[in-house]
């Protein structure tokens, strides 16, 4: 089935009618991934938006999905206000850096590392433009803006260390 969608969102839907639990998880959330891979962003977001409304570890995925999704779909308010809601629905979660790690990286944090003359950035197709340029690769510790020419730029600063002399 690998590399055929249609032949997988057949078997899914045939799953879909009997799963329960984790694996009715599996099924919709991996229709979801189709329904974006097919360019239905929308359809995918829906799906992710239903699975998001459980009140366990698997509603606690789906938001996370779901935000992410709506940060592909360049939706950042949508996605910040999922992020917010599930830092308080959520408030023990083990994934609470991950989220406030998007919600920075949305919040726009990078315009205190901009020339002055760069920030604010004005237009929308301007902010999503520099924001496209911003983000990490896989597997990438540092993120250099495009007028950045240095090596010495990190995306978050090392925490100063203080060690106590007596």
């Amino acid at each position: 089935l690998d590399g055929k969608p249609d032949d997988q969102r057949r078997v899914l839907e045939m799953a879909e009618a009997d799963a329960e639990g984790v694996l009715a998880y599996g099924v919709q959330s991996s229709l979801a991934t189709l329904e974006l891979e097919a360019g239905k962003g929308d359809a995918a977001v829906d799906r992710l938006r239903e699975l998001a409304d459980r009140k366990d570890v698997l509603g606690e995925q789906a938001s996370l999905d779901l935000g992410r999704v709506l940060e592909t779909l360049d939706r950042n308010e949508e996605a910040r206000k999922v992020y917010d809601a599930f830092e308080t629905q959520w408030p023990e979660s083990t994934r609470l850096d991950e989220v406030r790690e998007h919600k920075k990286a949305l919040a726009g944090l990078w315009s205190s590392c901009l020339p002055r003359s760069a920030s604010p950035v004005r237009s929308r197709t301007s902010r999503v433009a520099l924001s496209r340029r911003l983000r990490p690769t896989r597997g990438s510790s540092t993120v250099r803006p495009p007028f950045t020419s240095g090596s010495s730029y990190r995306a978050r600063p090392k925490p100063l260390s203080i060690s106590a002399s007596t």
